[in-house]
Formats: structure tokens, C-alpha cells, sequence
């Protein structure tokens, strides 16, 4: 069976976390182009986050936000072409990425053009965080790379 080529998800609350329905599959060759993930209170004005992929590895955007009554809520999306809607009022928003089946999306040093991985002084890679204290209406963010070494 085929799958729809976008979903719409709602998520609310503490710690609610929303994925795309074919990433249970064993193979993931039939995934959504686009899926929608709507958090609590984004019905009118919205900020939209998207992320997009190359197709090498699914990707997740992890998403935690403050709402307008100072709730902390959370929301991620996993697929090749995510949209997530919150609400205008969210505050200290923090966004960052995962790969499915695999690790954390980690820094690059985007000023230096070979974009070599940020390390701590354990040599390890550090996961890439992006933090706003209000958002603009629209960002977008594009990962790439495979699996164990995946950038934005």
C-alpha cells in the first residue's frame, strides 16, 4: 500500500513526541514527501519550521518550546521533509536534529568552506542546538550526509 504524500499531526503537552507512520517500516522506500506536525495552539498565526533532507538517512527535527501560559512542550517529526506549526507566542525555542537509526546531527564550522565537524576537547562531535527567545515566522533548516555523519 501506498502512503499519503503528506500527514497532518497534532501534538500537545509535555514530552509528546510525533513520527512519521511509515518509520516503522522495515524498509523505508515509501516514506511521505511532506509531513505536517501542528503543536499545541498553532491555529492562527503560526511559526513554521521545516526541515529538509537529501535522501541518504531519515532524519528527526526535535523541537521543545515555551506556550503562551508558560508551559514546556515538545514535538518532533521524523521523514526527508518535515514541517512543524507553532503557535506565534512560543518562546525560547529550541530546535535541533537526530538521524533515525542512528546519532545526534553534530556542529560544522560553517565559516571555514570544509565545514569540519566542531569538536569538544574530548574530541567528540558536538550536537547541533539552534536556540531562539521568539522565532521568525519561517525557518528553514537543510541537512545532509549519511547516517553517522549528518550536518546542517
Amino acid at each position: 500500500s501506498r502512503l499519503p504524500a503528506s500527514t497532518t499531526t497534532v501534538c500537545s503537552g509535555q514530552d509528546k513526541s510525533v513520527s512519521n507512520p511509515a518509520a516503522s517500516l522495515s524498509i523505508p522506500s515509501r516514506l511521505p514527501a511532506s509531513t505536517r506536525t501542528v503543536c499545541t495552539g498553532a491555529q492562527q498565526a503560526e511559526v513554521l519550521l521545516e526541515m529538509s533532507c537529501d535522501k541518504l538517512c531519515l532524519r528527526t527535527m526535535l523541537v521543545s518550546y515555551t506556550d503562551s501560559a508558560g508551559n514546556r512542550q515538545r514535538c518532533s517529526q521524523s521523514g526527508y521533509a518535515v514541517k512543524i506549526f507553532l503557535p506565534m507566542s512560543s518562546t525560547d525555542v529550541e530546535v535541533s536534529f537526530s538521524v533515525v537509526g542512528g546519532g545526534m546531527v553534530c556542529k560544522v564550522d560553517r565559516e571555514d568552506p570544509k565545514a569540519p565537524w566542531v569538536r569538544d576537547a574530548d574530541g567528540r562531535g558536538i550536537p547541533e542546538k539552534f536556540f531562539y527567545t521568539s522565532c521568525a515566522q519561517h525557518i528553514q533548516y537543510f541537512i545532509r550526509g549519511p547516517s553517522l555523519h549528518s550536518w546542517v
